[in-house]
């Protein structure tokens, strides 16, 4: 079985013997080819906080088949995925009343997958990326990183054009509403050291459909996630995406997300990041067409030695596009947590709105947050705003809270819950709402 390794460095012939081994088109092969050279050319990035020459991004390896290959596990081994893993993974799922459809990766092989009838009948595909190569394969051609994420913005985007592995695909024809989210998730299994998951969402004119996407692991192995989102609304059309991580204490996560959006387009991004040792968190949106409108809304609650660098961006190119960008964040123990957000309005997107603001809120003397929000304008005719704000537990909420019976424990849990509550009820899927909420108090337990 061929593996791929960048110590030594990756070379052109194991990433063409990792297409081949995947049953890959010849274009997918090039562009994977033409990642690696954009990889290959280009320096690790900057980071201004976080020590990028720290994260275990070399003398890893990936097996060509360890992240899924579209196959639904047989009837032995899916039932004792089902048996072994689902029993973790159902706290998170919706109910199928509440679902438009379902797609469950444990490990490299999908245990649940299911879209409804009158869905697929209008055209509605729910795919896992090596299905959607095969089955709809001119669709993926047209959006797999070429407009939203591209190997030519980064090192990272490049390695992960070169190496990605495994994902979904959700495809909305014109004109057709899902009204009930979609739900996709991810269970990474012990000895999945590396993975770099690609999820493509396209919603064609005037489309709507809201998808729901989680990630979790056990604490027990060391792992590296180099993943990738991409989000395209055509004309008209409108994505909410919420999506959440519990990722184990030994994984490096990086993930990066970006949204392309066309005329009168909208996305409503909502990010919660809880797991991981260390993450690197990218959510960003290109407003392209006039018209076009974002909403990123940012949880994230890190503990223990927990470090979590969050950058989110918005990019204003056409007339009188709207962003809104909102951000809270706990900390306790010694976790530490970089927020940058950034708005950037272009010449001649007259009349664009961009507003941003981030909280955090600290549990403890010894954690630490820094919030660096930014606005960059090059045109007249627009508004634009930030703030960030960060500070300790007032003890004296602490103490009311506590002559009213309550113990110290429970009387933190009820202002965290305060604090992320407004946020929390906004959020348009009631799956979504619950995985998060259930997040929140798993780390104050």
């Amino acid at each position: 079985m061929a593996e791929v390794s960048t110590h030594p460095p990756v070379t052109r012939e194991q990433v063409a013997a990792l297409s081949e081994m995947r049953g890959e088109p010849a274009w997918m092969r090039d562009r994977r080819l033409k990642a690696l050279d954009a990889f290959s050319g280009r320096g690790w990035p900057r980071g201004r906080w976080t020590h990028l020459k720290e994260l275990p991004l070399e003398g890893f390896h990936v097996n060509g088949r360890a992240q899924g290959d579209g196959a639904v596990a047989p009837g032995g081994e899916r039932e004792s995925l089902e048996a072994s893993q689902l029993e973790a993974v159902a706290p998170f799922l919706g109910a199928d009343a509440e679902l438009s459809g379902l797609l469950v990766h444990l490990g490299g092989k999908i245990a649940r997958r299911r879209l409804k009838d009158e869905l697929a009948r209008q055209g509605v595909l729910l795919l896992e990326m090596d299905q959607a190569l095969r089955e709809a394969e001119e669709l993926v051609r047209d959006h797999f990183m070429t407009r939203a994420v591209t190997p030519q913005q980064g090192k990272f985007e490049a390695l992960h054009g070169a190496l990605w592995a495994g994902g979904r695909f959700i495809y909305v024809p014109a004109g057709v509403e899902v009204a009930l989210p979609i739900q996709v998730f991810q269970h990474a299994i012990d000895g999945e050291a590396y993975l770099f998951p690609h999820t493509l969402v396209v919603a064609a004119p005037n489309s709507r459909v809201l998808v729901v996407e989680g990630s979790a692991s056990s604490d027990a192995a060391e792992r590296l996630h180099l993943g990738a989102v991409e989000l395209i609304a055509q004309e008209g059309a409108g994505i909410t995406f919420a999506t959440f991580q519990d990722w184990g204490r030994r994984t490096t996560n990086i993930t990066l997300r970006r949204a392309w959006l066309e005329r009168d387009a909208q996305v409503h991004w909502t990010v919660g990041e809880f797991g991981g040792r260390t993450t690197l968190s990218r959510f960003e949106t290109r407003l392209e067409g006039d018209g076009s409108q974002a909403r990123h809304v940012l949880v994230f609650f890190g503990g223990g030695d927990q470090y979590m660098d969050v950058y989110t961006f918005v990019d204003h190119w056409g007339r009188q596009t709207d962003a809104d960008m909102q951000g809270r964040g706990v900390l306790t123990d010694r976790a530490r947590s970089i927020y940058q957000g950034k708005s950037y309005i272009h010449r001649g997107a007259k009349g664009s709105n961009s507003q941003q603001h981030e909280d955090n809120l600290l549990l403890s003397p010894q954690a630490r947050a820094d919030a660096e929000p930014s606005v960059e304008v090059d045109e007249d005719d627009v508004r634009a705003g930030h703030g960030a704000t960060s500070g300790q537990v007032d003890p004296e909420q602490v103490f009311y809270l506590r002559s009213r019976g309550l113990t110290e424990k429970q009387a933190l849990a009820l202002i965290v819950s305060g604090f992320f509550e407004t946020l929390l009820r906004e959020i348009p899927v009631e799956a979504a709402r619950a995985s998060l909420s259930r997040l929140i108090a798993q780390k104050l337990q």
